[in-house]
């Protein structure tokens, strides 16, 4: 299933939503997810601190969703798959979740005082991913705070874009954002790129 040629946004759609409904692999709460999800919802959490409008961008099932809503005001929870987004639904529990169906190309409407993503950007063409933080530029507020998580280096297939951290931080100043990036220390490949709009 993972071979399957995601090259534009209807197929992308059509893709995670076959995976969804395939496999409840993508729906796993086991050991090693759980432990990574809370070490990743307390850095989302620490950097979105006092946010009440925040947008997660390829939420997929919510796992991350239902973690961070206690925590902000409110979580527009956006992806492309229906299928995905109607599991997240059903299995969420905080009441300050909207869903957004989207085209996986066109962000939801701000303003948001905070963004976040997670393992969603390296499984999106790098333009798509060089448009998100354009975007971001557009939907955050002045001071708005964003954190994104990518995966570095030259790999490229219809499933996977890898990126370079020096052509992401032009993205962001092109997108009038600050930011800082990291590289992880459980996952080498992984950046952290913590900013927010100037």
């Amino acid at each position: 299933l993972l071979a399957a040629a995601v090259t534009t946004p209807e197929t992308e759609a059509a893709h995670w939503s076959q995976l969804t409904r395939a496999s409840d692999v993508w729906a796993v709460d086991g050991s090693e997810w759980v432990t990574s999800t809370d070490r990743t919802v307390e850095r989302i959490v620490r950097h979105l601190d006092g946010c009440a409008n925040v947008l997660e961008i390829g939420c997929g099932i919510g796992r991350l969703t239902d973690k961070v809503a206690p925590h902000v005001g409110r979580v527009a929870g956006c992806d492309i798959s229906d299928a995905m987004l109607a599991k997240a639904q059903a299995r969420c529990r905080n009441t300050n979740i909207e869903w957004v169906l989207t085209d996986g190309r066109t962000l939801p409407d701000g303003p948001f005082d905070g963004a976040y993503s997670v393992v969603t950007f390296q499984h999106v063409p790098v333009a798509v991913q060089r448009s998100w933080f354009h975007q971001f530029g557009e939907i955050l507020e002045p001071g708005g705070r964003f954190i994104v998580q990518l995966v570095e280096g030259t790999e490229a297939s219809d499933w996977n874009h890898h990126v370079d951290r020096r052509q992401v931080g032009r993205w962001c100043v092109t997108a009038g954002l600050s930011a800082v990036i990291r590289t992880d220390p459980e996952f080498p490949t992984w950046l952290w790129v913590e900013g927010a709009k100037l």
